[in-house]
């Protein structure tokens, strides 16, 4: 059950780990979704970046990210 006491447990916890904006994005959804299923369980740049890499290449994609700020179509 959800509380003060457990929100705050919550908060105190994320503010812990400290998360901070991604700076790059994937430029296709299919990239994301390779993202979201491979990352399950897996050390993300040893292995999750390197597959979607992968893939992009198989389909001539020179560069499967782009930063934040560059609106893809």
């Amino acid at each position: 059950m959800y509380n003060d006491e457990v929100g705050a447990q919550l908060v105190t916890a994320v503010r812990e780990l400290d998360p901070q904006p991604r700076q790059r994005r994937w430029v296709s959804v299919s990239f994301c979704v390779l993202d979201a299923v491979f990352s399950i369980g897996a050390h993300y740049h040893h292995h999750v970046v390197p597959v979607v890499r992968r893939v992009a290449a198989d389909f001539d994609v020179a560069s499967p990210l782009v930063p934040m700020s560059v609106r893809v179509r």
